[in-house]
């Protein structure tokens, strides 16, 4: 019998049909669509998860407030951080049941070295010339180039192609006189009070004039007094074209070579730290990037180094984590002869006379650091330099501000050891960190150095994932990126990254790295000799991935290292860089203010992404779910509304209410029965062309899915159903029209919204069909907008937040599709239904044209109430989610919804219309 109910309506079990097929086929791939981007999202941020260290220990009350409020770990978290734990704790952090690894480091302060840039003057000498001045004007650049110092310390090269004698030595380092054989001291006396050794300039009459070197720089000396900068290089031409620089100590050979070059003292601080050397090489891989040298052994301390002291052995980068180049402008000065001159003298008249351009050369710390590291760089240890964290002004744009420090460098570097140490250059500029001092060692002991034993290259230690990138300062520089257009232009597109000054905002990575063991001989008598290391980066042992074992494991091992150190714990595991932005203030030398960002490390982002992702996921699949449920409450309403007759007059048989809502349960699941089986065969199909991923039970699960859902939606209809009063079923009744005023409708609009009027229950079903749509998407969206909000801010949650997206809208607009198929089905039986109405119209004179355009205006206004009531439920919505509905973004998705809807309803009107406009109307007026 139901068979035979459904074939016999065939139009109407084939639309009923149709609707379960696409809603059941849209909610399977719509929830697998889900799936599949949850799988993707789990598996990006699983693959992103851990980073260097899972734990970061560091001293007691280390945290600053700024990273305790945004929940982030600042990218120079070392910086200023000098000690704080004990090599007791340390050992009690290695003890901890699960912990793998425990690299620490011991931030020791800034070394001093002076490197040598050689600038050739070739060029500038005229080979004419019997004797000639070359002077030389050094610049320091950095900060891409928007820092320039004008060193005013001036070099000279004086050329002469008149025979020198030159001072000479014995194997003890004695003056034994000059190698002509002659006393020149008479000569030489002119140079400065006590015994000089200066060279001397043969004259052409026989005599001799002294070539007087200036006073190299005294103890205490910073460097800072172009006194204690200015060199004097004395050449003399050969007859060959050669350049004779005289003898060097302590084998007596004269220095000749085809160019003249001038050597420039190039001041560069170099960051020490202290590391456990095979902790290191776990953790980074440390041991495995020595490209030269060896590497270190975790009992060394320090060595003897001949005549200079005692000596750590250390290992060096590769290549420096600097920004800064020296430029030399090199000028002829005719006239300036300076034999026989005193040496002040003759700097000052060098210095102010006029000279002609003679070239240019340009040299970068890059270059000059690698000449010196395959030299086997040295670094001083009488005087270490300790640079404090800087402090942040919070500006009204949430930016943060570094605050600026006046720095005493007299105080800071004057050293009373030794000498010839000058002041990095650009510790001139404005500082944003506080600087102190500390003298290594016994008071009154042996010089203490730091030579390199091996060096390494930082791109071959072991690499990790960029979204998940924790702070490693030991070897990659922090660094900034333009924030705007102008500072963008200002830096030239490229990042902001250090210079050697220890004050400045971007601080250098240790440049030296020595074993722990090494450190007592440096920290004797310091406050940070009881408590030496900075940090300790930890990884947890058993770590497989996101799943809540490995998740258990780290919080386990970081609670108990507090509860046995009492030390600050951060789980750095699942972190993200977060960028913050950064004005950085305008320095002393010609850098203008910038604008900034800077990636700081934001904890906790995996897991926070996958707990949004969900929440999102289960969102959208209860919305889906309601979505399909009320368009197949619609699509049964229609089709019982439909038969209308037909259940009234098996009413009048006899039929009892229960047996009539049991027909219409019945012929309701088996449409659905079979629009799930062939749903979950549609499904298959889809998913294979759209790559989506899942389980067969998913699909099949299409084919209960559907029958729940049809039978969910027919109770209410077919309850109703079969409670209808029999004579009401048979007989249509009349609605007489509202009267609001006593004008005559003039216009098909204005008897269209009569019309909706005068039928209240009709106009609302539809308008709350068009709702349902309007409403879910716009829910929906919330939930999306909800989402994204709750994860971007980071690379790792900008990541996966693009991935996806496109699920997001597939959701969207799966929604809408349903909201107007609803619409549609609803409309066309209201048109239905008012066959006889229409055909009386027509037979009075209507056109078919009049009666398209009014039952569009009907919709129309239909499309109106409905977009007012679902953009109103969708706002509440967005409010409920994300806290904040009236936003410029979320009105303009309203209003364009809202839009859409009313031109959805009048197409949705548009269809049954015109069918009803071309039916015959003697039949319409036959059936009515």
């Amino acid at each position: 019998m139901l068979i035979g109910q459904l074939a016999h309506r065939r139009g109407r079990t084939l639309a009923l049909f149709l609707g379960i097929l696409v809603a059941t086929t849209g909610f399977t791939l719509l929830t697998g669509s889900t799936t599949t981007s949850r799988l993707q999202t789990v598996g990006a941020v699983d693959a992103n998860y851990r980073a260097a260290y899972d734990i970061l220990v560091r001293p007691k009350g280390s945290r600053t407030q700024l990273e305790v409020e945004r929940g982030l770990v600042r990218p120079n978290y070392l910086s200023g951080l000098y000690g704080g734990i004990s090599l007791g704790q340390y050992e009690q952090i290695k003890k901890i049941t699960g912990v793998d690894v425990a690299a620490p480091i011991a931030m020791v302060g800034y070394t001093s070295t002076n490197l040598r840039a050689a600038v050739d003057a070739t060029d500038a000498v005229d080979r004419s010339q019997a004797t000639q001045t070359v002077r030389l004007k050094p610049r320091w650049t950095a900060d891409r180039g928007l820092t320039r110092l004008d060193d005013d310390a001036t070099h000279l090269a004086y050329v002469t192609k008149r025979v020198i004698a030159w001072p000479a030595w014995d194997a003890s380092g004695r003056f034994k006189g000059y190698d002509d054989g002659k006393d020149h001291s008479a000569q030489v006396a002119v140079c400065g009070p006590g015994a000089r050794v200066d060279p001397v300039e043969i004259q052409d009459d026989g005599t001799g004039r002294a070539l007087c070197h200036a006073d190299g720089a005294g103890p205490g000396a910073t460097g800072l007094d172009a006194r204690d900068r200015q060199r004097l290089v004395i050449a003399r031409l050969l007859p060959d074209g050669s350049f004779d620089r005289g003898p060097t100590f302590p084998t007596g050979e004269h220095r000749v070579s085809p160019r003249l070059t001038v050597d420039f003292e190039w001041p560069m601080s170099l960051l020490l730290a202290g590391i456990d050397p095979e902790q290191e090489a776990a953790l980074v891989g440390l041991d495995k990037s020595v490209v030269s040298g060896r590497y270190l052994r975790g009992d060394e301390t320090t060595a003897r180094d001949g005549f200079r002291g005692m000596s750590i052995p250390v290992v060096v980068p590769e290549r420096p984590a600097l920004d800064e180049q020296l430029v030399v402008t090199t000028e002829q000065v005719p006239g300036q002869g300076i034999a026989g001159v005193n040496a002040q003298s003759a700097y000052d008249s060098a210095r102010s006379a006029a000279g002609t351009l003679a070239g240019e050369s340009r040299m970068d710390a890059t270059d000059v650091y690698g000449a010196a590291v395959r030299d086997e760089l040295r670094a001083q240890l009488s005087v270490v330099v300790q640079a404090g964290s800087p402090n942040y002004d919070q500006q009204p744009d949430g930016s943060l501000r570094p605050r600026d420090i006046d720095v005493n460098l007299n105080a800071v570097w004057g050293n009373n050891t030794v000498d010839g140490f000058a002041v990095p250059w650009f510790a001139k500029d404005m500082a944003n960190r506080p600087l102190t001092k500390f003298n290594p060692g016994k008071p009154g002991g042996e010089l203490l150095s730091a030579t390199a034993a091996g060096v390494f290259d930082a791109t071959k230690l072991r690499g990790f994932s960029e979204l998940s990138a924790v702070p490693l300062e030991t070897y990659h520089p922090p660094k900034a990126v333009a924030a705007d257009e102008a500072s963008k232009r200002e830096l030239g597109d490229k990042p902001l990254v250090p210079n050697s000054n220890p004050g400045g905002y971007l601080a250098s990575p240790p440049m030296m790295l020595t074993s722990l063991s090494a450190l007592p001989a440096l920290l004797e008598g310091t406050p940070q000799a009881n408590a030496p290391i900075s940090s300790v980066r930890v990884q947890v042992a058993g770590i497989t991935g996101m799943d809540a074992v490995s998740q258990e494991r780290v919080r386990l091992a970081a609670e108990q290292i507090t509860v046995a150190t009492g030390l600050d714990v951060d789980i750095t595991i699942g972190a993200s860089p977060a960028p913050q932005k950064i004005t950085l203030g305008a320095g002393d030398y010609g850098r203008p203010e910038l604008r900034l960002v800077e990636d700081w490390s934001r904890k906790g982002v995996a897991v926070s992404v996958i707990n949004a992702l969900d929440h999102k996921s289960a969102a959208l699949v209860v919305l889906i779910l309601v979505v399909c449920v009320l368009f197949l409450f619609n699509a049964v309403s229609a089709a019982v509304r439909d038969r209308q007759r037909e259940l009234a007059t098996l009413a009048c048989l006899g039929w009892p209410p229960r047996k009539l809502f049991q027909v219409l349960l019945g012929e309701v699941g088996l449409i659905g029965l079979a629009a799930g089986a062939a749903g979950a065969g549609l499904a298959t199909a889809l998913s294979s062309l759209a790559s989506l991923s899942g389980p067969t039970w998913r699909v099949l699960l299409a084919i209960p899915v559907a029958v729940v859902l049809s039978l969910v939606a027919a109770v209410v209809p077919a309850a109703r159903a079969a409670r209808t009063n029999p004579g009401a079923g048979l007989h249509a009744i009349a609605v007489r029209a509202r009267r609001t005023s006593g004008r005559r409708h003039r216009t098909v609009a204005s008897l269209a919204f009569a019309n909706l009027w005068r039928m209240p229950g009709r106009t609302i079903l539809g308008a709350v069909s068009l709702a349902i749509g309007i409403a879910g998407a716009t829910a929906l969206l919330a939930v999306v907008r909800g989402f994204h909000g709750a994860v971007v801010g980071t690379l790792l949650g900008d990541a996966v937040s693009v991935q996806v997206r496109e699920v997001d809208l597939i959701a969207v607009a799966a929604v809408l599709a349903l909201g107007v198929a609803a619409v549609a089905d609803v409309l066309y039986l209201n048109v239905r239904e008012r066959a006889g109405e229409i055909a009386t119209l027509r037979a009075t004179g209507w056109s078919t044209a009049a009666v398209i355009r009014l039952i569009a205006w009907e919709g129309i206004g239909i499309g109106l109430i409905g977009a007012v009531l679902g953009t109103a439920t969708g706002l509440a919505a967005i409010a409920l989610i994300t806290g904040n509905a009236l936003t410029a973004a979320t009105l303009t998705a309203a209003a364009t919804g809202a839009g859409a809807a009313v031109v959805a309803a009048l197409v949705a009107a548009c269809v049954p219309a015109w069918t009803i406009g071309r039916s015959p109307i003697t039949q319409n007026l036959g059936e009515e």
